[in-house]
């Protein structure tokens, strides 16, 4: 039975501080099998790009405008955004090991992985009707014109933002085996 910890903070020039702890336990109750539980707490800063590059408005820009149904071109507004927090993960790991014979170099693992990042940072995605919807403030429409519902797409801004959160959970299991074959050269 082993427990290690690590507790971590990094100060960075251009955004604060930022801690970080982990929490692991491993337990092997018989020689062939062994079981992994860690925990881990720690926040990422953007980066110096997604923080400082400058505002580029780029013109004519070619956009699949799903509203309308129509390829527009659209000012687009790329760069840093200066208003980006810190993310915060948290990453819960369980797993487990089996080496059933020990003449061979012959193992099973299976590892179940949760994560959630909470002020996720992300690039702009892909341009939806429901990321329009949720992001009303990053796209410019005209006014809708006579016998139109929607007005025209003039622009958008597609600077780097947070998102609330982001969730993963993933099962991997793997089979490991290895065996010499020829002679090594001396």
């Amino acid at each position: 039975l082993s427990v290690n910890a690590t507790v971590g903070y990094e100060e960075l020039s251009d955004f604060g501080g930022l801690p970080s702890y982990n929490i692991g336990l491993n337990w092997s109750p018989i020689a062939p099998l062994s079981f992994l539980v860690s925990y881990a707490d720690e926040q990422g800063a953007p980066s110096i790009s997604q923080l400082n590059d400058p505002a580029v408005s780029t013109p004519n820009v070619p956009v699949f405008d799903f509203a309308t149904n129509r390829t527009v071109l659209v000012t687009q507004t790329t760069g840093g955004n200066p208003n980006l927090n810190a993310d915060n993960r948290k990453v819960i790991r369980i797993g487990g090991t089996w080496r059933p014979m020990t003449s061979q170099d012959l193992s099973f693992q299976t590892t179940w992985t949760v994560s959630r990042t909470d002020d996720y940072l992300a690039a702009f995605p892909t341009i939806t009707p429901d990321l329009e919807a949720a992001l009303p403030g990053r796209f410019t429409r005209a006014l809708p014109g006579p016998g139109e519902t929607v007005g025209a797409l003039l622009a958008i801004d597609s600077r780097p933002l947070n998102f609330s959160k982001y969730e993963r959970q993933d099962i991997r299991t793997g089979i490991n085996y290895s065996r010499a074959f020829g002679t090594p050269t001396p």
